[in-house]
């Protein structure tokens, strides 16, 4: 019966253990979970933030706030008003779209991402890249992005392939 005891008192000992580790290991998840999503907040204000910024620079202040939804649907404020992107023109949307990418990457790596751009959205975005990057690649079959270049007087560098 003593034998019998102590095996008792050894398992409820180890049956303690193993319940103080699975406590800890909850409470570690579920710190682990509140701190990614305080992370999540914190880059995707400043990511609306920047894109807002470069959005309302590109735009010359028609738009001036981005705002995402927690299923990263976009809209954009005007003085006036709220516009969801899908009821913008298309050029507005790949500025929009323009300003994300500008917003979340570097080095900025460009391939016709102007195709739907009017010349005075092209030369406005030009001008932001030579304001705001040091380093863009450029890639495009078309003369317009190096005519507006030389035109605003912005130095680049060709390389024909």
């Amino acid at each position: 019966m003593q034998s019998e005891y102590e095996e008792l008192c050894i398992s409820m000992t180890e049956k303690d253990h193993l319940q103080e580790e699975l406590d800890a290991l909850s409470l570690a998840g579920e710190t682990i979970q509140s701190l990614s999503v305080q992370m999540q907040s914190r880059i995707g204000d400043r990511l609306k933030q920047q894109m807002s910024k470069t959005l309302s620079s590109l735009t010359n202040g028609r738009y001036l706030q981005v705002n995402m939804d927690e299923n990263l649907r976009i809209g954009l404020h005007t003085a006036d008003e709220y516009v969801p992107l899908e009821q913008v023109s298309r050029g507005t949307i790949e500025q929009a779209y323009f300003a994300l990418r500008m917003a979340a990457e570097l080095p900025v790596i460009l391939d016709e991402s102007f195709a739907f751009y009017d010349e005075n959205r092209l030369k406005e975005t030009l001008k932001w890249l030579a304001e705001n990057r040091t380093q863009v690649l450029l890639f495009t079959c078309q003369k317009r992005e190096e005519e507006a270049l030389s035109e605003m007087g912005i130095p680049y560098r060709k390389i024909v392939l």
